[in-house]
């Protein structure tokens, strides 16, 4: 039988995608995850976004302080830009910039349930950072299949670096997952899972670490109750899966489990997501995040499991 409750989340999908949104009921926040990106007409809505405006003839732009405007530049017809609060009359496009709610400019608000799912993935996003002592952060740079990783620990409530950036590469198609198989790398906030590798363990380690044999697979068929699981059989993988990834692949000298796509497993939207080595040769990934052996194993002995780490990816 089919998961009911997966269902009724993808016929909320389609109707925030294609639908009548009015229609729509309020959504749970227990489905949706963590890095999905809503678009409203071609542009991507933002936390704390309620709306835009499109300016259609020159308009000032305004610096608030406290209930004095003082003039700061003129948009240009045509600009379109985020809105984030409103004042009787005013509308904030942020940085306590306002323009003046008249027939200068066009204000159009999202659908609810656009809304509700930015909130949710904020709301999501923010309890994990707010858990966490130890933080991962990956950015995607200007070349698609590059980006820069650095570490970052938690003092006195503030988030302070504790690494210096270092070079990664990532999916072959870039940041973005929506599917199996699409070799991107997903956006969003994770848990980290268990670290891993065919190689000795790293001394000085207190972070869990999996010793990989050649009885384990990380199961990546869409069709399988093992779908984006790790699991050790010692049997023939090709009567039991249609698809697998074997766990000791040159790669996974050292990784750690990205905890995408978890609580609950959805058949297809992606699985077998790591942070593992990279050599001189690898140019990008199918979807994991890929750096220098060295700099891997540093992270593996700097993670603390009692620090709730989480690996950001933007």
């Amino acid at each position: 039988m089919p998961n009911i409750k997966f269902l009724l989340v993808l016929i909320g999908m389609a109707i925030l995608f294609h639908g009548n949104p009015a229609q729509a009921a309020d959504i749970d926040c227990n489905d949706i995850r963590t890095g999905t990106k809503v678009w409203w007409d071609g542009s991507e809505l933002r936390p704390g976004q309620i709306g835009r405006i499109t300016v259609l003839k020159d308009t000032p732009l305004y610096k608030l302080n406290g209930e004095q405007l003082s003039y700061s530049r003129t948009l240009k017809a045509g600009e379109v830009y985020r809105v984030y609060a409103f004042k009787p009359g005013l509308l904030s496009v942020g940085g306590g910039m306002y323009v003046k709610r008249d027939t200068l400019i066009s204000y159009q608000t999202p659908s609810k349930i656009k809304l509700q799912i930015v909130a949710c993935v904020y709301k999501k996003d923010t309890q994990l950072k707010n858990e966490a002592q130890q933080m991962i952060v990956v950015k995607k740079s200007s070349v698609k299949t590059a980006a820069t990783l650095q570490t970052y620990q938690k003092q006195n409530g503030k988030w302070i670096q504790a690494s210096s950036p270092v070079a990664a590469v990532i999916g072959k198609e870039g940041m973005g997952k929506t599917k199996e198989g699409d070799a991107r790398t997903p956006y969003g906030t994770y848990r980290l899972g268990t670290s891993f590798g065919w190689g000795p363990k790293p001394s000085g380690m207190s972070y869990p670490f999996k010793a990989i044999t050649s009885n384990d697979y990380w199961v990546d068929d869409v069709s399988s109750a093992d779908y984006n699981k790790w699991i050790t059989y010692t049997g023939n993988p090709y009567t039991r899966w249609q698809s697998f990834e074997r766990m000791n692949h040159p790669l996974y000298k050292y990784g750690i489990v990205i905890r995408y796509n978890e609580d609950p497993i959805i058949k297809g939207e992606g699985s077998a997501i790591f942070l593992h080595i990279k050599t001189s040769g690898t140019a990008y990934t199918l979807g994991c995040t890929a750096i220098a052996e060295k700099e891997l194993v540093k992270i593996l002995q700097w993670l603390e499991p009692a620090k709730k780490p989480i690996i950001v990816m933007e």
